[in-house]
């Protein structure tokens, strides 16, 4: 019911899971608290929900955190042993450095009830996307409470400097990066049904959207990455797979009730 301590990052030797390192993350915010109405029954207290996206380089060596409740980017150097937090803008002009020398900064902050955030990392390790949403809640006078989702911009982030690289109003709930780093697949499910858009992972370019489908990636026998949609209607589930150069289907397959790929 109370808020969580900070979280903590714990190193492990790989042969015997004995502690290597470990270190608290004072300036992170994770978890789920009460914050208001605490006394009171299930569904009238004020609930708030924190998750930050989290990304592990594909070395192992660093794990880049981008934080749910600011634009902020931690990245724990596991090799080092080391934290750095650094904020997450994008490269301003030389007029606009020279206002930020001496302007201040204001906050304004709703009743916010769930900040979420998740990210892809590329295959080199160099550019971090990330995207997420806000829920914020309000009452409407009478004791019910409305909530309103807002989407977060969709961005590619230099992992060295935290600046900017580029930005998107794609909506997306969930981000996979195939295997060559060549696309971005974001997952929209603010409609009744998932909707995923293809992205170029360089530009944040629109490929296409297909809509009605959950796309993921799959590994085939030989080695080739293939798309494949899932969708569940009037209790059957249907896989479409998508020819990988101009996304248009070529084979579909489905079955009765719940099914699930288990090769992503």
């Amino acid at each position: 019911m109370s808020p969580p301590p900070a979280p903590r990052v714990l190193l492990l030797d790989g042969a015997t899971l004995a502690p290597v390192w470990e270190t608290t993350l004072d300036e992170l915010s994770s978890g789920h608290w009460c914050a208001a109405d605490c006394d009171a029954g299930h569904g009238f207290q004020k609930m708030i929900s924190h998750v930050p996206g989290v990304a592990l380089s594909p070395d192992g060596a660093r794990l880049y955190i981008v934080h749910a409740d600011d634009d902020r980017l931690t990245t724990v150097d596991l090799a080092r042993r080391s934290v750095r937090t650094v904020d997450m803008a994008a490269e301003m002009a030389w007029f606009e450095r020279l206002l930020a020398l001496t302007a201040g900064v204001a906050h304004a902050k709703g009743p916010m009830d769930s900040l979420s955030r998740h990210v892809a990392l590329s295959p080199d390790g160099v550019r971090l996307y990330a995207g997420g949403y806000d829920m914020l809640m309000g009452e409407d006078g009478a004791g019910e409470w409305s909530v309103t989702e807002t989407m977060q911009p969709l961005r590619i982030i230099d992992t060295a400097t935290g600046r900017i690289l580029a930005e998107s109003d794609t909506p997306s709930h969930a981000l996979q990066l195939t295997a060559d780093g060549r696309y971005l697949l974001a997952l929209d499910l603010s409609g009744y049904v998932p909707d995923t858009t293809v992205l170029d992972a360089e530009t944040l370019a629109v490929v296409t959207r297909v809509e009605g489908h959950h796309v993921v990636t799959a590994t085939s026998t030989d080695g080739a990455t293939r798309f494949v949609a899932q969708s569940i209607r009037h209790h059957r589930t249907g896989f479409t797979l998508f020819d990988p150069q101009i996304f248009a289907p070529v084979a579909e397959w489905s079955a009765d009730g719940p099914a699930w790929l288990a090769a992503e």
